[in-house]
């Protein structure tokens, strides 16, 4: 009499597996253990097959069903581990996971989950105030992925708390070699600031010199009041948006936003090292903001060092020596040539109008070289190529007379004044009409094979779209000006995350746009949430292709087509 199922069933079943066919393994483990109850094989496999279909506690039941066959299978115990976890019990998961390696030391999965589940341990020993229980678990999953950014930080926060600042530095100092977003960096810089380790710390003051904060221009319009001929305060955007996430279909509203305020500032006999970094009288300024924290105005040039001094009780700041002096003998407003198209559209691009506030013959001196987008966008607030001074990035601009608005970009958050006027000039000069109902979907696919966040499957997105009505634009082959007109007169818009949204600022505001999640800042859902614009996310899935010092480069992605179905059939 047969007690098992011959090979060739297993070779079935382990071949829908591989084949992701969840819902054919599950019926046909069932089948088979109709003849075979006591083959703990097709439990194994039945619970795999539910956990992949998500369920959960049906997949924990056929794995102690097979545990009860053989207490010691490490596939089981594995299986078990994994629909815990899923079901939120990680520390009996954890057990699950550690018993199974204690039968099968070498078994790859288990080792793995073990691994992955660290933090979520770590998390509930914080909690619990177990400090260094929490530590050993970080530490154990950093050992596998040494840039996972919430587990640096939490290990940091928790050496911290500990009284162990050396410890933590080390955390810290990973932390800034890692793609962080501009929050993520004033913490760190805070954080070396309070133990001490901060002027030690060249990495950690040229990354906070790229966070672009206002307090040096909050400081000169209040110290010189005649300096400051424009000032627009802060203007709070109501929250309401709804975004819908359609690969879980989740939905949450937006909250209520803080807008960055702008300054436009004349400022006599001063030097610009850098277009946003502003030198005046003893070439340095202060950076303390009265939040005894540092906060830096501007980008510097990659080939530029900042340095940080104390002296005080004030923290300083000071660029080096710049190669070459620009003079300018005539009155300039200051502008950044940002190489980000999304940096240039929502944050140096507006800062013109202010200029042009001042005089319509107004000159520009646009620090590094300017590319073609720079110039056809200059274009829209009618400045000529012939009132554009380059200026190399590594020189200085030095002048009796210049003006600087600020940037009006930053924290992933924008003067929404600023884009009101950006907008106010495009549509005087272009007249979109009312009856313009593009579908549009914003390709990357000829960026190159290796970009960052590529989508593996995009030329198929690009097929089902089209089918759908959507036209494929490739914003690189096109002008600023048809990209804004595409925007424009789009009634739908599918766009993986990336800098050519920013286009977004001349959407109507009865767009349908949906974000392929294969980055996320928030700056283009404050976008369209002060546009009024309901907004859909896809978040594709993910794969590591490479190793690489920021995240996004490390990965690749797979957009769910039924995700994207899902967008077409409630926009049609």
């Amino acid at each position: 009499m047969t007690v098992a199922p011959q090979q060739h069933d297993i070779d079935r079943l382990l071949t829908l597996y591989r084949a992701k066919d969840l819902e054919h393994l599950v019926d046909e483990a069932e089948r088979l253990l109709t003849d075979f109850p006591d083959a703990a094989i097709l439990h194994v496999f039945s619970a795999y097959g539910l956990i992949g279909l998500a369920q959960f506690d049906a997949g924990a039941a056929a794995s102690r069903k097979a545990l009860g066959l053989n207490p010691a299978y490490p596939d089981a115990l594995n299986a078990l581990g994994v629909a815990l976890m899923n079901l939120g019990h990680y520390e009996e998961s954890a057990a699950r996971f550690e018993e199974a390696l204690l039968h099968h030391p070498s078994n790859a999965a288990a080792l793995t989950n073990l691994t992955t589940i660290q933090p979520r341990l770590g998390d509930i020993h914080a909690r619990q105030g177990r400090l260094a229980d929490a530590a050993a678990c970080y530490r154990k999953f950093l050992a596998a992925y040494p840039q996972d950014v919430p587990a640096l930080t939490n290990l940091a926060n928790i050496l911290l708390k500990q009284g162990r600042p050396s410890e933590a530095n080390i955390c810290l100092q990973k932390l800034l070699a890692c793609d962080l977003e501009q929050a993520h960096i004033l913490f760190i810089v805070r954080t070396l600031g309070r133990i001490g380790k901060l002027l030690a710390t060249p990495l950690a003051v040229t990354r906070a010199a790229e966070v672009l904060i206002l307090s040096d221009a909050k400081h000169f319009a209040e110290a010189a009041p005649e300096r400051c001929l424009f000032a627009q305060p802060p203007v709070p955007v109501p929250g309401g948006t709804k975004v819908s996430n359609l690969s879980d279909m989740s939905e949450r509203t937006t909250k209520t936003l803080p807008a960055v305020p702008a300054y436009l500032l004349k400022v006599a006999d001063a030097e610009c090292i850098w277009s946003n970094i502003l030198l005046s009288g003893s070439t340095f300024i202060d950076a303390n903001n009265g939040y005894g924290s540092l906060e830096m105005v501007g980008h510097t040039a990659n080939d530029q060092a900042v340095r940080v001094t104390a002296a005080e009780g004030r923290l300083r700041f000071h660029v080096t020596e710049a190669s070459s002096h620009a003079d300018m003998t005539e009155p300039v407003g200051i502008l950044a040539a940002a190489t980000n198209y999304s940096s240039w559209v929502l944050g140096e691009l507006p800062r013109v109008g202010f200029y042009k506030m001042l005089s319509p013959d107004m000159k520009i001196a646009l620090h590094s070289a300017a590319q073609p987008f720079h110039l056809q966008s200059l274009a829209l607030f009618g400045i000529a190529e012939h009132q554009v001074i380059t200026v190399d990035k590594t020189s200085s601009i030095r002048g009796k007379e210049l003006y600087y608005a600020t940037p009006t970009f930053m924290h992933q958050n924008m003067s929404f004044e600023s884009i009101a006027l950006l907008r106010k000039q495009f549509f005087a000069a272009h007249d979109i009409g009312n009856d313009a109902a593009r579908s549009l979907y914003v390709s990357r696919s000829k960026l190159g094979a290796i970009h960052d966040r590529r989508i593996r499957n995009e030329l198929e997105v690009e097929a089902f779209l089209a089918a759908h009505g959507f036209e494929i634009l490739h914003p690189q082959e096109l002008s600023f000006l048809e990209q804004a007109r595409a925007f424009a007169s789009a009634r739908r818009i599918v766009s993986p995350f990336g800098a050519a949204l920013a286009n977004a600022a001349f959407c109507r505001k009865d767009v349908r746009p949906c974000i392929l999640r294969t980055k996320h800042t928030p700056e283009f859902d404050r976008l369209f949430q002060w546009l009024g614009v309901d907004v859909c996310h896809v978040t594709p899935e993910r794969q590591k292709v490479r190793s690489a010092t920021f995240q996004s480069q490390a990965y690749e992605f797979n957009v769910d087509l039924d995700d994207l179905q899902r967008f077409v059939t409630a926009t049609s």
